[in-house]
């Protein structure tokens, strides 16, 4: 016979025209009685040139060809269309095997094997069962590990390429306090003499199967750096499939809260920030989840990002520091706060108020609120100059009644920070008082509400003695003044410099008298004098000058 071949369902042999063939085969359900159940088999041969070729019919079906051997001799074909449903675990178990003439010559409920030639592995079923198939068969394998031949014939001329399967890894446990690793798994087998762990491809001499098959622990090793570590178990060479990358997560125990337009250095401190065996493991740094904070240096207990100028500000935000997809996210007691306003202090000087703080932002992007007694609604500014700095930031104060207030100082959504502020007592005239009537009506701005009937106000004029003046009253009830006249000496003249006391506030300013009114001219003594008349000109002639179509006629006053 020079070959065996099966293709589409039929089984051919090949020989040369000269030589014997076979014309049937005869099987055994052991080593020495043939099967009395077989149904007839036989070839139907056909000689081309110096070939032979006989194709083998049979009443059975492939699937129920099975035996423990033949009488014709000769070869018989190899199992073909090997499939199995699994590997065995290194703990054992049952694999299902699917072929054709997989038990043409074997057991045929033994299996020999590579694994232990003196113990077969069990097939399980009744080949007798003419129900049963022959070419869908379960076997038992008993624990073990590593790569091993099946052998389908007696002789192990059929043989396939078997194995335990590979190691597999569901998750590691590590206790850094104790140097230890716990690796939780699968196909571990029970001889560490067998198995070999790798931490990024090292092999680790000091381990101990502490739970059969199942666990393994790794002992006295200690991992400084943070990132993945790639972990790989070989059992008598058979590796895991896939690696396992176990995460080294870094470990934040504070962070610093800047304003990124000052630097926008962060700075944030705790363990494993740094990796020494591999300096091209950059981390990257997320705050609030999105912000990117673009890394600068680290230590193994220190690490410094920057902010993006542009972004914005935010306030009690975690913190993820990821190397190599290892990521680490701080806790909520240790979270970042940044371009948050502060407000420390505030002056007020010629009606422009000025805060002092930190982190007061850019011109359009904070604004301010007034709120208090006397103002009815609250008073929104939003034309504020901050500083380069951003710790002043300056405010026209609009007039208010009342002294006290608050200042709201709210930046791009943060806030509000809220500092209670009083202003110095301010007036403004509003008439101009003429030589009959000494009357000076103030509008008073800033004043301690509510009113109270025993304050005592009064105004010097020059170095003139003082004179009272009313209690301030409101002219209605959404009046952002109150009012009050003072008396003052009779008089002409412009920026007449006066002293106004409101109880222990005083405020230097100046008014004008009105200007003189003429009402009337007339004409006497050939036209010669003029008599003017009108009011506000005084009692002093020196103090009066007259002009008379553009000519200075004061010297001609009588």
């Amino acid at each position: 016979m020079t070959s065996v071949k099966y293709e589409n369902g039929t089984l051919t042999y090949k020989y040369r025209s000269d030589t014997s063939y076979f014309t049937r085969f005869i099987f055994y359900q052991n080593e020495t009685h043939p099967r009395t159940d077989q149904a007839p088999n036989w070839f139907n041969c056909t000689v081309v040139e110096q070939f032979r070729y006989c194709v083998f019919h049979s009443e059975d079906p492939y699937s129920r060809l099975w035996g423990s051997g033949f009488k014709s001799g000769g070869s018989i074909p190899i199992a073909t269309d090997v499939k199995f449903d699994r590997y065995p675990p290194t703990s054992g178990g049952e694999v299902k095997l699917n072929g054709t003439f997989i038990r043409m010559l074997g057991g045929p409920n033994d299996l020999l094997n590579g694994f232990d030639p003196d113990n077969p592995f069990v097939v399980k079923g009744n080949f007798s069962d003419p129900s049963f198939d022959c070419t869908k068969i379960t076997f038992i394998v008993p624990p073990g590990c590593g790569q091993f031949n099946l052998i389908f014939d007696l002789v192990g001329w059929s043989r396939y390429p078997f194995q335990f399967a590979s190691p597999v890894i569901s998750n590691i446990i590590s206790d850094p306090s104790k140097q230890v690793i716990t690796i939780n798994g699968n196909n571990f087998y029970t001889r560490k003499s067998f198995v070999h762990v790798y931490f990024d491809g090292v092999d680790q001499k000091n381990i101990n199967i502490t739970v059969n098959h199942t666990q393994i622990h790794v002992n006295n090793f200690n991992r400084v750096d943070p990132g993945p570590m790639s972990i790989g178990i070989t059992v008598d060479e058979v590796s895991t499939d896939n690696n396992y990358i176990y995460c080294y997560p870094a470990t934040i125990t504070s962070i610093t809260s800047v304003s990124n337009r000052l630097g926008g250095i962060v700075t944030i401190k705790g363990s494993k920030l740094s990796s020494t065996l591999n300096s091209s493991l950059i981390p990257t740094i997320t705050i609030g989840g999105e912000k990117q904070c673009a890394f600068i240096k680290s230590t193994s207990t220190e690490l410094e990002c920057q902010l993006d100028p542009n972004e914005s500000g935010g306030k009690n935000l975690s913190v993820d520091v990821n190397f190599g997809g290892c990521n680490s996210t701080s806790s909520a007691d240790v979270t970042f706060t940044y371009n948050i306003p502060n407000i420390s202090n505030a002056s007020y000087s010629n009606g422009i108020v000025t805060l002092i703080g930190t982190n007061l932002g850019t011109n359009n992007e904070s604004f301010i609120q007034l709120s208090g007694n006397g103002i009815k609604d609250n008073i929104k500014i939003e034309q504020l100059e901050v500083s380069p700095d951003e710790k002043n930031a300056t405010f026209k104060l609009p007039h208010l009644r009342c002294k006290s207030f608050n200042i709201s100082f709210t930046r791009d959504g943060f806030g509000p920070k809220v500092i209670s502020f009083s202003a110095p007592l301010s007036i403004d005239v509003i008439n101009r008082p003429s030589v009959s009537n000494g009357a000076l009506n103030f509008e008073l701005y800033y004043l301690d509400c509510p009113i109270s009937s025993s304050s005592t106000l009064s105004i010097s004029v020059g170095n003139s003695s003082a004179n009272e003046c009313s209690i301030p009253s409101l002219k209605s009830s959404t009046s952002d003044y109150y009012e009050t006249t003072c008396s003052i000496p009779y008089g002409t003249g412009i920026n007449k410099q006066f002293t106004f006391v409101y109880d222990s506030e005083s405020v230097t300013n100046q008014f004008s008298y009105s200007p003189p009114n003429i009402g009337s001219l007339t004409f006497s003594g050939n036209q010669i004098d003029i008599t003017i008349h009108g009011n506000n000109f005084g009692n002093s002639t020196s103090l009066i000058q007259v002009y008379f179509n553009g000519n200075d006629i004061t010297s001609e006053i009588q």
